[in-house]
C-alpha cells in the first residue's frame, strides 16, 4: 500500500498536544503513522473484512490544513 496526499509528518510534540486536548491515548500504530505520514489516501482504497469489501477514502491527520484533520472530527 501507498498513501498519496499527504501532509508533514507530525511531531512527538504534536501528538503530545492532541492526546492532552482530547484526553485520549492515541494507539501506538497510529502514532506510528502519523509520525511517518501525517494523514493521505492508501492506494489501493479497497479491501476485504469477513467476505465483504470495504473501503478507506482517507486517514485522518494532525496538520494545519483544512481538511481531513483528526482535531476537526473529534471536536465537532
Amino acid at each position: 500500500m501507498s498513501i498519496e496526499d499527504s501532509y508533514a509528518p507530525s511531531s512527538p510534540r504534536q501528538l503530545e498536544q492532541v492526546e492532552t486536548r482530547l484526553a485520549i491515548e492515541l494507539p501506538q500504530d497510529y502514532r506510528a503513522f502519523l509520525l511517518a505520514r501525517s494523514d493521505g489516501r492508501p492506494i489501493p482504497d479497497t479491501f476485504r473484512m469477513e467476505g465483504r469489501w470495504e473501503m478507506v477514502d482517507r486517514f485522518l491527520g494532525i496538520h494545519e490544513g483544512e481538511h481531513d484533520n483528526l482535531l476537526d472530527y473529534m471536536e465537532a
